[in-house]
């Protein structure tokens, strides 16, 4: 067998096990954390607020990630062929990532002073104002994003930017 047809069959294996063990397992971790941080005695806990928030953004990015492309294994792929679904794909797996990076920053810092920033109500105004944050500065996605060669993405300089934009908010500032 060449050594082409050998990648795909492997790149083919392991998205279609490894990538659908990882979404069912993920899913199921994150509604358990939601079921058991949204019992009553847990919701005056800011922790347990922002666990909740990033089990919500890990789902709705997950599964938009993840789903599509398992079932574009066996299935017509009407994200790759569907400019407007390859734009919201993109943009609500970009946004829901971010948000769920900076909630998690919120929760895990070192520094005294977001961390004493844990109150309720603070945990509640802190997670709605990343995530209208988020939900505006990703609105580029919705213009740019395309399509080539059935693969959405972000391609010529505007990939090059988005690159930049990337490796800017994801590692520099967290």
């Amino acid at each position: 067998m060449p050594t082409i047809a050998t990648l795909i069959l492997i790149q083919t294996f392991i998205t279609r096990y490894a990538l659908s063990t990882i979404l069912a397992l993920g899913n199921l971790g994150n509604l358990l954390t939601i079921i058991i941080y949204s019992q009553k005695k847990h919701r005056t806990n800011p922790c347990s607020i922002y666990l909740i928030a990033v089990s919500c953004f890990c789902l709705m990015g997950s599964n938009w990630a993840i789903a599509p492309t398992v079932y574009a294994l066996d299935h017509f792929d009407i994200v790759g062929n569907s400019l407007i679904l390859s734009r919201i794909r993109g943009y609500i797996i970009h946004t829901s990532s971010m948000c769920f990076r900076y909630t998690l920053v919120l929760v895990c810092s070192r520094r005294i002073s977001i961390r004493a920033l844990s109150r309720p109500q603070i945990a509640y105004r802190s997670i709605a104002i990343i995530t209208l944050f988020w939900s505006v500065i990703s609105v580029h996605l919705l213009i740019w994003e395309s399509i080539e060669s059935g693969h959405c993405g972000v391609y010529g300089i505007y990939g090059q930017i988005f690159s930049f934009y990337i490796a800017i908010c994801t590692g520099f500032i967290p």
